[in-house]
């Protein structure tokens, strides 16, 4: 099965919430998807704040 990651949760992986490094992990990276707004949306969420984690 394949999942779409969107922002909330790529934002919470990357500050380390939930758990997620560890579900990640199991489910591999061949399952895990960003779309290109979600992509989008990190680039202007760093570009804006550029001393957050996302941004690193």
């Amino acid at each position: 099965m394949k999942y779409l990651i969107d922002t909330d949760i790529a934002s919470y992986y990357l500050r380390g919430k939930h758990n997620l490094v560890e579900i990640f992990k199991n489910k591999g990276p061949s399952d895990l998807r960003l779309s290109i707004i979600t992509v989008a949306q990190m680039q202007v969420l760093a570009y804006k704040n550029p001393h957050s984690k996302i941004n690193k």
